[in-house]
């Protein structure tokens, strides 16, 4: 995260850029003070030791990602996958990148582009059955306790009747 620098003789300027590099994972009771290491380059000389300074440490922006139930992920060696539903309800297996715990659920990017994307179905039940171009009858879940949603119908059957 970028962190900006500037001297406390000077007002409001922060003229110096910084990277992040380290963070304690204490927090002051007291104070609320948080210890945090930042690097930057003093090609200059302009900074020494001793000087007072301030930090202004810039929150990373949010990020769009597609989440998914630990349960969901499966992992074959170094590879870590999911299983969608593609055509005709058929499970296709897509390599994913996993990231944070957001939320109780697994931050994940698909390693194609393309090949997963938000409003696709991930098979979270079952993942020690299923295999990639099998028959199947899916049932819509909930994301985070994985139990199928009581009076749902199986994905891409007919809607019953009304009168």
């Amino acid at each position: 995260a970028p962190v900006a620098i500037g001297l406390a003789s000077d007002d409001n300027a922060y003229p110096y850029e910084a990277t992040l590099t380290g963070l304690d994972n204490r927090l002051e009771a007291t104070s609320g003070a948080l210890r945090v290491r930042a690097t930057l380059a003093n090609p200059e000389g302009a900074l020494l030791p001793g000087l007072f300074a301030r930090a202004k440490l810039t929150l990373p922006q949010q990020k769009t990602a597609l989440l998914v139930n630990d349960a969901a992920i499966g992992t074959e060696q170094t590879v870590r996958f999911v299983y969608k539903i593609g055509a005709n309800n058929q499970p296709e297996r897509v390599a994913i990148r996993v990231g944070d715990l957001v939320s109780g659920l697994r931050a994940m990017t698909p390693v194609e582009a393309d090949a997963l994307k938000e409003g696709d179905y991930v098979v979270v039940n079952g993942l020690m059955r299923i295999r990639p171009g099998m028959e199947t009858l899916p049932f819509p879940a909930d994301m985070r306790t994985t139990q199928p949603i009581s009076g749902s119908a199986p994905l891409g059957a007919p809607a019953a009747a009304t009168k």
